[in-house]
């Protein structure tokens, strides 16, 4: 079923919430449920933003997108469960699951099919590329029902390219090429300030 709904955030049974949405719209089943306080943000997609409470400027497309994005700011995320828990301020994410486990990031770009998908953290970071720093060999504490659990990658990494430094978890790496620095690894908070150009 669809619903779209202008001006407001709406509940499950499709009822006005008695919250505000100016300049607001929301479409999909439960897409900005809890909207109590909503200003020149999009919705479209069931559950897309369901949690968003108070959102300023989100640009949310896709099934799940943002769903628990509770207090994120300026958020653009587009693709089935795309930020899917992020909690950060500035974030855009495009792809099938991008950065889907990742709540803390701040002011950072992940591009990509599962581009940075159980990386948590990495701010002011750019991640492009199918699997991009995407950690799968972290995904033994990921609860895949409150989607928490990830693991905390460093700040400000560059990666680009096919799985570019998938399993690397410190910061201040640039990794551009296919599979750059893929079986490149660290602790988290390990500060690399290396650089990595071609491929594998």
């Amino acid at each position: 079923a669809l619903e779209l709904h202008t001006g407001t955030g709406v509940d499950g049974g499709g009822a006005p919430l008695e919250g505000e949405g100016n300049n607001t719209i929301a479409v999909g089943v439960l897409s900005a449920q809890m909207g109590e306080a909503l200003a020149d943000c999009v919705y479209i997609g069931v559950l897309s933003g369901q949690m968003h409470e108070i959102a300023t400027g989100a640009t949310v497309v896709g099934f799940r997108a943002s769903q628990f994005g509770v207090g994120s700011a300026n958020p653009t995320a587009i693709g089935d469960s795309a930020l899917w828990v992020n909690k950060g301020a500035g974030n855009v994410g495009v792809g099938y699951v991008v950065a889907e486990y990742n709540q803390a990031a701040d002011e950072s770009v992940f591009i990509g099919r599962a581009a940075a998908q159980f990386r948590d953290g990495s701010s002011e970071s750019v991640i492009i590329g199918h699997g991009a720093g995407g950690l799968f060999g972290h995904t033994g504490s990921i609860n895949y029902t409150t989607g928490t659990g990830a693991v905390v990658a460093g700040d400000r990494v560059i990666l680009v390219g096919h799985s570019a430094a998938r399993e690397y978890l410190g910061g201040g790496i640039v990794a551009m090429g296919y599979m750059a620095a893929r079986s490149l690894t660290a602790t988290t908070g390990h500060l690399s300030n290396s650089l990595f150009l071609g491929n594998n």
